[in-house]
């Protein structure tokens, strides 16, 4: 899915994939931001099934 340009799941897989690797990150951290990832990853695909807004 695309919005203005953006692809929103490549972007997603990236930050997935940023937040499995990095090791510094408390387990406190990764929790919070798969958690984050998961609820931009749920309003995208509700954008995209009940939007009006251009998406393509």
């Amino acid at each position: 899915m695309k919005i203005e340009s953006i692809d929103i799941e490549a972007t997603i897989e990236k930050a997935r994939a940023l937040v499995d690797q990095d090791e510094q990150m408390s387990a406190a951290t990764k929790s919070i931001g798969e958690v984050l990832i998961l609820l931009i990853s749920l309003l995208g695909n509700r954008l995209n099934y009940s939007s009006t807004i251009y998406v393509q």
